[in-house]
């Protein structure tokens, strides 16, 4: 199961992202245009699922922290808890809401919940992960050569 999803998940790389249109929790709008010319990390989760740890991509953002270049956003469709949790959990990474799981779930790629996406600062992916499948030192590296 993991090799064909590793394997639908390659048929993404080197392509141009989905246009999108979000909101994030202060009500503007976020598009892929708004991400271009930053190295992007996709984080597409939601606060019922306690499937993952927030936290622990604080690891990720504090290392690139100041970098302009640099934007990790986290995707959901579910905005109840959102904000409770985002303040207990002392968490500031930016936020887009699409209206529908359906719509969160076809920007990952149906990969489910959490996964992540990473964009070049072309807006091009350059690797999908779903279910956990994340690693902080190898998405470091990436985000480094990419920067």
């Amino acid at each position: 199961m993991k090799k064909r999803a590793a394997q639908k998940n390659a048929a993404f790389i080197g392509r141009k992202y989905t246009p999108f249109h979000a909101q994030d929790m202060n009500g503007h709008t976020v598009t892929l245009d708004s991400l271009k010319r930053k190295v992007c990390v996709l984080v597409f989760w939601y606060p019922s699922c306690g499937c993952y740890d927030l936290a622990q991509l604080k690891e990720l953002t504090d290392r690139f922290k100041g970098n302009p270049d640099f934007r990790l956003m986290i995707v959901t469709f579910e905005t109840t808890g959102l904000a409770a949790y985002m303040t207990a959990h002392n968490i500031d990474f930016p936020v887009a809401v699409v209206r529908y799981m359906n719509d969160a779930q076809e920007m990952n790629f149906h990969n489910g919940f959490p996964s992540f996406v990473l964009l070049n600062k072309a807006g091009v992916v350059t690797r999908v992960n779903g279910l956990n499948a994340l690693s902080l030192p190898e998405y470091t590296d990436m985000i480094t050569h990419l920067l």
